[in-house]
């Protein structure tokens, strides 16, 4: 068919899709159709033909968006069981992030590219702290900085989304497959390092953000408004 020969695949899925959306959504289906052998309709996907191989890849490229969505709330458990966003323990006393010299240096940054924004970090609302993270990046970014920022997280949401797959996993083996349970183990193995690794990156890429800030500070800004009048917000101009 000349219509299939025609067909190229990466008009529709780039590489970012293809890591960050369609693998996670492979790994549920594969997983799907390994524990329930006796559904019917999932045997389509075990044909070698190019229907079944379509198939295939629509039905991981869906699971993938929903494992997507699984992957937010996940992710954001996670986060709160370690203090907050990495990002945002900069703020905490003692940082978790940077020595106490570049918390210093960080805050005198910030008071230089925003004009009038005395309070230091640790004083900021998260809001607050939210546009600043926002407006640092945004920064950088105009200076073609982000590079491996931007790298890590991609990383970071990759591992992301594998663990919440490896959730998904756990869920259909204890509610609707409970005869795979040696399946069990390894998803939960898989689960735990996947977690781990999705942690290690979202550091790295929370100190990355901030020592490339570091290292040149990006000029002044428009010194930003006052929140009610008490604490000084950190929202960028554009």
């Amino acid at each position: 068919m000349k219509w299939l020969d025609d067909l190229d695949v990466r008009e529709y899925f780039d590489k970012q899709d293809f890591t960050a959306t369609l693998v996670p959504g492979l790994v549920v289906v594969v997983a799907t159709v390994l524990l329930l052998p006796h559904v019917s309709v999932l045997h389509l996907l075990t044909s070698l033909s190019i229907g079944g191989f379509l198939l295939l890849l629509v039905l991981s490229y869906a699971a993938g968006l929903i494992i997507q969505a699984v992957a937010g709330v996940l992710e954001s458990l996670w986060w709160k069981s370690r203090g907050g966003l990495p990002t945002a323990r900069i703020r905490m006393q003692p940082s978790a992030l940077l020595e106490a010299k570049q918390v210093e240096a960080f805050n005198a940054a910030l008071g230089k590219q925003f004009e009038g924004l005395s309070v230091p970090a640790a004083e900021l609302s998260e809001k607050e702290w939210a546009a600043t993270t926002t407006a640092i990046y945004a920064a950088l970014k105009e200076r073609d900085s982000t590079t491996r920022i931007d790298e890590l997280d991609r990383g970071r949401g990759l591992f992301s989304r594998l663990a919440a797959a490896a959730a998904t996993v756990v869920f259909v083996v204890i509610f609707v497959a409970p005869f795979g349970w040696k399946w069990f183990l390894p998803a939960i193995v898989i689960l735990g390092l996947t977690l781990y690794r999705m942690g290690v990156l979202g550091e790295r890429h929370a100190q990355e953000l901030y020592t490339e800030y570091l290292k040149a500070p990006p000029k002044t800004t428009r010194r930003p408004r006052r929140t009610r009048g008490k604490k000084a917000s950190a929202k960028a101009s554009g």
